[in-house]
């Protein structure tokens, strides 16, 4: 679990620095150090901020079932894992007793191999 919660907290530092980039890309750089955001980016970002989800524009809807999609990502990567760790757990006898009869195999084969060649 500290690994899936790992790549959510590196998933969300780089949305949130492409966030920053894209704000301050927008933004006019002020002599004092600071930025002023220009009045469209407030006015937009106001409002949807006060937007439920379910009355946001489709295009906006595709923005944000993008960042789920990468986050549904790292689950299913994780989940995928466990699924392959529980199969191999489930199998971990068979592949044991295959294993064995074949080096059986392998010592009888080599066994009367050597007895063709006396």
């Amino acid at each position: 679990m500290d690994k899936v919660r790992e790549e959510l907290a590196k998933y969300a530092h780089n949305q949130w620095t492409g966030w920053m980039d894209y704000l301050f890309e927008k933004s006019i750089d002020n002599s004092d150090g600071t930025v002023t955001m220009p009045k469209w980016a407030v006015d937009r970002w106001k409002v949807q901020c006060k937007t439920n989800y379910e009355d946001l524009s489709e295009k906006e809807k595709d923005s944000d079932r993008s960042e789920a999609d990468g986050m549904m990502n790292i689950f299913s990567r994780d989940e995928e894992i466990k699924k392959l760790r529980d199969y191999l757990k489930e199998v971990q006898d068979d592949i044991q007793i295959i294993t064995i009869v074949g080096i059986r195999n392998i010592k009888e084969t080599l066994a009367e191999a050597l007895k063709e060649n006396e």
